[in-house]
């Protein structure tokens, strides 16, 4: 890879990571909005970047994940639906294989509150299911 494409892709994943945390920070302080615009944000610098690995992908969904519960906090359930219905799918196909790894448990748990914010008249079975997984978790990452 040219240099230039290397600080390019070294760009796009610095202001990735700029926008991801500064949603965290904004979602934990409340401002829903400014949390949402940097996830949508995070998510849009991703894009630009190829998924080539698991990990890659597994991040992308984490940025989608943060992205829809922000949209869902504002009251944007079909939008919020549309973010993470795929992600759902993602992290449902990774358990079907990887039953042991607590990291993507936690992903996957949180994937799915995500999906019961976005779908109140769902959401009783989806956190049910987060429930089961949670309980499967090692008390160290309880």
């Amino acid at each position: 890879m040219p240099p230039d494409d290397y600080a390019k892709q070294q760009k796009i994943e610095l202001l990735r990571r700029f926008h991801y945390n500064l949603a965290r920070t904004e979602f934990r302080l409340g401002d829903y909005a400014a949390a949402e615009q940097n996830a949508h944000a995070a998510v849009s610098y991703r894009r630009q970047l190829p998924a080539r690995s698991m990990l890659e992908r597994r991040a992308a969904a984490v940025d989608s994940t943060l992205l829809a519960i922000a949209l869902a906090r504002l009251g944007h359930g079909a939008e919020a639906r549309e973010v993470i219905e795929p992600v759902v799918q993602f992290h449902r196909s990774l358990a079907a294989i990887r039953h042991d790894n607590q990291t993507l448990k936690l992903e996957f748990i949180e994937a799915l509150y995500a999906s019961a914010l976005a779908n109140p008249a769902a959401s009783a079975a989806v956190l049910d299911e987060a429930q089961s997984l949670f309980d499967t978790l090692s008390p160290e990452m309880r």
